[in-house]
């Protein structure tokens, strides 16, 4: 019994055996079971799914008595479930990723959760599948940000070429103007034009100070001052080289106004930065839990959703950071997501504080073993550990740690 419980453990191991498989179960026990197992085999070839057979092996492992065809039943019939689960998760993910090319993020987002269920009961770690419909959301909404960014940028410096170039009532600029309108880039051309004009304003300002041999006022000395320029540099040109380094500055100043740093002035940029804002929120306190409702839920589901509730929170948030610079965004998007979905808010950034606190623990801990063994000295921390010395010891504190400390301190 057990020579064939090996035989038939090797043919499902390898689909080119599987005639030998079928020749085993024929062998395998009396006449009675012969058609119960021809027909177990059967099904579970037609189904693809031979997790079916576990029980039947596992019995005839049993009954052979033999340690070593027990344990390697045991483990065959553990391949055998994560196989069968790994083809469920393949087949959904090509459901998701379906869902996900259609613009369905939300249809996208439930199957990634039944994914990763489907994997943590086949005893699959579901690590890298929660965070998926995210991630790639993530990173498009990231290219069309930097995408609007790179039109702005462009606007504005193809404006400033054609006005270096002939001027800013030149019929190149003019042309140069209506294309960019046509185009509905009509608030870029607009800020460039007054942060142009602004400029142009000092240039003849400080023209005139010069023909005029006007000493710096304070304010303008203290303006080179903040930009790194010393005392002893400004004193030592003449009023005009003064003058001239102040035009220099301002007008590197315009240059960098005329980029992607500058104000958000259209809804498209609003949208790319507001969007790209939420998804780094939602990953940022994201539960990874199958269980309870968390920020990602909610901005996948409620958010960027595409239903008429969803449009209208929408339009309330990229309104509201209209007119703000880029790197103010992430702080207005959390602040609105704070109020307008507290549970859920709070709830996620609780379980987030809880966990940063338990790895800085985690991390002090491993910091103090590799010191105690000398593997770093007392002025250098977890950073100065290589990759594999720090898996070391996180292994080893977490397995010293008594079971109902261990579950209180990592996830």
């Amino acid at each position: 019994m057990a020579r064939l419980s090996k035989s038939l453990l090797g043919g499902l191991a390898n689909p080119a055996m599987l005639p030998a498989v079928q020749e085993s179960f024929e062998k395998l026990g009396g006449a009675p079971r012969k058609s119960q197992r021809q027909r177990m085999f059967t099904e579970a070839m037609e189904s693809g799914d031979p997790t079916n057979l576990n029980e039947l092996l596992l019995s005839d492992a049993a009954r052979s008595g033999d340690p070593l065809a027990m344990a390697k039943t045991l483990q065959t019939t553990q391949a055998l479930t994560q196989s069968a689960t790994q083809r469920s998760i393949y087949n959904l993910e090509l459901q998701r990723s379906q869902a996900y090319t259609s613009g369905n993020f939300v249809l996208a987002a439930q199957i990634e959760k039944q994914m990763a269920e489907a994997a943590a009961s086949g005893g699959i770690a579901p690590k890298g599948i929660m965070g998926r419909t995210s991630a790639q959301r993530s990173a498009a909404i990231k290219q069309e940000t930097e995408d609007l960014n790179n039109q702005i940028t462009l606007v504005k410096n193809e404006l400033f070429t054609v006005v270096n170039n002939h001027g800013i009532n030149s019929d190149e600029y003019k042309a140069a103007v209506q294309q960019f309108n046509d185009a509905d880039m009509g608030m870029a051309v607009q800020e460039f034009s007054e942060a142009y004009t602004t400029y142009m304003e000092n240039v003849q300002k400080q023209q005139e100070l010069t023909r005029n041999n006007t000493p710096l006022s304070q304010e303008e000395r203290q303006y080179l001052l903040n930009l790194g320029a010393t005392e002893d540099s400004i004193d030592a040109r003449s009023i005009s080289g003064q003058r001239a380094l102040l035009t220099s500055l301002q007008r590197k100043e315009l240059e960098a106004a005329l980029t992607g740093s500058s104000p958000l002035t259209t809804k498209a940029q609003a949208r790319g930065h507001v969007d790209f804002a939420l998804s780094q929120l939602a990953a940022k306190y994201d539960y990874i839990s199958f269980f309870h409702d968390d920020l990602r839920e909610v901005v996948e589901e409620q958010v960027l959703a595409d239903t008429p509730e969803a449009k209208q929170l929408q339009e309330e948030i990229y309104s509201l950071v209209l007119g703000s610079r880029p790197n103010e965004v992430a702080t207005k998007v959390e602040e609105w997501m704070s109020t307008r979905f507290k549970k859920e808010f709070d709830r996620s950034k609780s379980a987030y504080e809880r966990r940063q606190t338990r790895s800085a623990l985690i991390d002090e801990m491993v910091v103090a073993q590799a010191r105690h063994r000398k593997m770093i000295t007392e002025d250098q921390g977890i950073q100065d550990l290589t990759e594999v010395q720090r898996r070391v010891l996180l292994n080893e504190v977490t397995d010293s740690l008594a079971p109902e400390i261990k579950n209180t301190l990592i996830d």
